[in-house]
């Protein structure tokens, strides 16, 4: 917020100066705000007393500085000045807010009283899944903004920004009710690198469940592209996407050139009638991948950067996805049952390639899925101290010593 400058005053000359300007401040504030710009004029005080722009206001001492007219650059060549002092600048702030947002994305929009939520709202049209016809109804004001899941009555906000809601009323009536949903979503999202190539993200696996992919205004459904070719007179046809966000033939979840927050419905059952509660709704942010770069030693437990997952262990922190360290043998991940299974370490020199020790860090998300939340490469060095070494036979024809 802005303020007037610093300007060193007699005596008793800041209170006089605080009662003046809470007297010119007063009647702008009423009506002329908008006429605020850069080349402020002080209508309260313009033409102002007639000493001109500085002059003894309260008419006892020159201990208080009234400036009735423009600041030096604006329209005036001379700066204001008298008493013995001038003023170079003048700023006034005006405190401002941005529209307050009604819910987040992910979260239940409670109807208004007298509202039917056993039907859809009149605005709402149902979308095909599978071979359900109306697994759900989506808003068409915007496209994508919410849905109404039929096994629960509840809509879900699934798109920031305004949404507009024409409710079924008792007596026959509707109701229109616009919300606004915030780009935040209501729960710290699970995430969705991009999985296709030159990427090559980790997929997310899918299999066993039911899910439902709610596009909206920055997630869209895949954008095929087809190419055919001829080999001995046989035609083949190649189907590749674009972009979007997809569900492959394995249930793998997949993801190509679009970054943005949606929501994934689980349902009970492959007819996609009865959605899964209390974990039904995930959201869901795709970005395209970040490589974080860690320095660590040879020897040393890889952690995330993060130090809200680095600080959690077990099913509480995250679960390392090796993509690049096993076969290039850079990394270890200790799989055996304890305190420390699931722990990666760097076991070679990667400084000047640390892409060959790339991880995924995963965290289990609704109905057990796994989400990678990011990735890190490894510019692994020597260990602090010097390895321990010990020569012998093997089998050893004589026994170790301690």
């Amino acid at each position: 917020m802005g303020r007037a400058p610093t300007t060193l005053l007699p005596r008793g000359g800041l209170l006089a100066l605080s009662l003046a300007l809470a007297a010119f401040l007063a009647p702008l504030a009423q009506a002329t705000d908008y006429y605020l710009q850069t080349s402020y004029q002080n209508y309260a005080f313009s033409p102002g007393p007639p000493g001109g722009a500085c002059t003894d206001y309260f008419g006892t001492t020159a201990s208080t500085l009234v400036y009735c007219g423009h600041i030096l650059g604006n329209t005036n060549s001379i700066r204001p000045s008298g008493g013995g002092y001038g003023l170079d600048a003048s700023a006034f702030g005006q405190p401002v807010e941005s529209q307050q947002a009604d819910l987040a994305i992910g979260e239940v929009i409670n109807p208004p009283p007298g509202a039917i939520t056993s039907v859809a709202p009149a605005n709402f049209v149902p979308v095909n899944w599978g071979e359900n016809e109306a697994a759900y109804y989506e808003c068409t004001e915007p496209r994508g903004s919410a849905f109404w899941v039929p096994s629960t009555g509840q809509i879900i906000a699934a798109q920031a920004n305004n949404i507009a809601i024409v409710w079924n009323m008792e007596g026959g009536t509707t109701y229109r009710q616009v919300l606004n949903v915030s780009a935040v979503p209501v729960k710290r999202p699970a995430r969705l690198f991009w999985t296709e190539s030159p990427y090559d993200s980790p997929k997310v696996n899918m299999g066993g469940l039911f899910p439902v992919i709610h596009y909206n205004a920055s997630v869209w459904a895949p954008v095929p592209q087809v190419t055919t070719s001829t080999n001995g007179g046989i035609i083949i046809t190649t189907t590749n996407y674009s972009s979007g966000v997809w569900l492959d033939d394995s249930k793998q979840l997949c993801a190509k050139g679009v970054s943005g927050l949606f929501v994934v419905e689980y349902f009970q059952e492959g007819s996609y009638k009865q959605q899964v509660q209390p974990d039904g709704i995930e959201v869901v942010e795709v970005l395209e991948p970040n490589l974080q770069l860690i320095e660590a030693n040879v020897g040393a437990r890889l952690k995330p950067i993060d130090t809200y997952w680095a600080d959690l262990d077990g099913i509480d922190g995250l679960l390392p996805n090796v993509t690049h360290g096993i076969t290039e043998g850079t990394a270890y991940v200790h799989s055996q049952t304890g305190p420390k299974d699931n722990w990666v370490f760097a076991i070679k020199r990667t400084w000047s390639e640390p892409w060959t020790l790339e991880i995924y860090w995963q965290h289990t998300g609704r109905m057990g899925v796994l989400w990678p939340t990011k990735s890190t490469g490894t510019r692994a060095t020597g260990p602090p101290t010097r390895n321990a070494t010990c020569w012998g036979t093997i089998p050893p024809t004589t026994p170790l010593p301690h």
